[in-house]
């Protein structure tokens, strides 16, 4: 009589009804090795087509596709303009000057782009190309905090200055607004070819400025001098509108203008505020005041 096989066990209720349950087939390192292939070549497909897509979007925005493909397109009907600036629509129409027969293909954008960057107020151009009739040009202008003015070749030529330290010239700013400017003085201005290099201590002046709005705003200062703010001991001297020369160290600023509010304060309620010729406010905790001096 033949043996049973002791090892095979008899299939209970749960098994007959739901079936035997196969053990998981384990994956070799080759077949995971082909999946990962598989999906890295789906993406770097699904990337190469995003690539061509941009590009010829480029192509089609910027390129010459009349030269390329002989295709007409028509004369430019509106020139679209922004800008953070004040730079107008009108001064950029004349600045450009584009003939009024000009086609969309025949405009070098480049070049475009190229001229509107020499304007020193602009930081940046785009220069686009809208199919069928319509070019894009959009800026970045510099904004003023100061105003100089240098001697080049025996001329003076006026500058403002943003808070970056770029020198510009502007342009389709109001001449009041630019007069209102605090004048900077004693500063050096190094030239790379015909266009001053940003000012090196634009920074110090910016934070002095923007603590003079936050602390006094009172306060319009006309002049700003910085010769000094380079030496062992830096200082900061300003004049206000009454004529006023107000000495600072850059730095402590809200303890200087603190002091600076109490003396101004004081002496306006005691009648010698138009006597004040000078105000010395970078001495440790106190204020130094000088008077005009009595006419005799």
């Amino acid at each position: 009589m033949p043996k049973k096989n002791a090892n095979k066990s008899t299939p209970d209720w749960r098994e007959l009804l739901n079936g035997r349950k196969s053990k998981p087939k384990s994956v070799s390192w080759r077949a995971r090795a082909r999946v990962v292939f598989v999906r890295i070549k789906y993406l770097l497909l699904a990337a190469a087509a995003c690539a061509a897509a941009y590009g010829i979007y480029y192509m089609y925005a910027n390129a010459f596709f009349d030269d390329f493909f002989g295709v007409g397109s028509k004369k430019i009907r509106h020139i679209e303009f922004k800008t953070d600036g004040v730079i107008t629509p009108g001064w950029i129409g004349q600045f450009v000057s584009l003939p009024v027969a000009t086609t969309l293909s025949d405009v070098n954008i480049f070049a475009v782009k190229s001229m509107l960057e020499s304007l020193t107020q602009v930081k940046w151009a785009r220069v686009e190309r809208i199919y069928p009739d319509k070019l894009r040009i959009v800026i970045s202008e510099h904004v003023p905090m100061a105003r100089t003015e240098i001697k080049i070749d025996n001329r003076s030529v006026f500058y403002a200055i943003s808070p970056e330290g770029a020198f510009y010239e502007p342009v389709c700013m109001n001449p009041d607004f630019l007069k209102r400017l605090p004048r900077l003085e004693g500063c050096r201005a190094e030239f790379e070819g015909r266009r001053p290099k940003p000012l090196s201590c634009a920074k110090q002046i910016n934070e002095f400025l923007a603590y003079t709005q936050a602390k006094m705003p009172q306060m319009k200062w006309t002049d700003i001098d910085v010769s000094q703010i380079g030496s062992v001991a830096p200082l900061i001297s300003a004049i206000d509108e009454n004529g006023i020369k107000v000495i600072f160290a850059p730095k402590d600023y809200e303890k200087q203008f603190d002091r600076l509010d109490y003396v101004l304060k004081y002496s306006k309620e005691n009648n010698y505020l138009q006597n004040i010729k000078q105000i010395d406010l970078s001495l440790k905790e106190r204020a130094d005041v000088k008077l005009r001096s009595q006419k005799k």
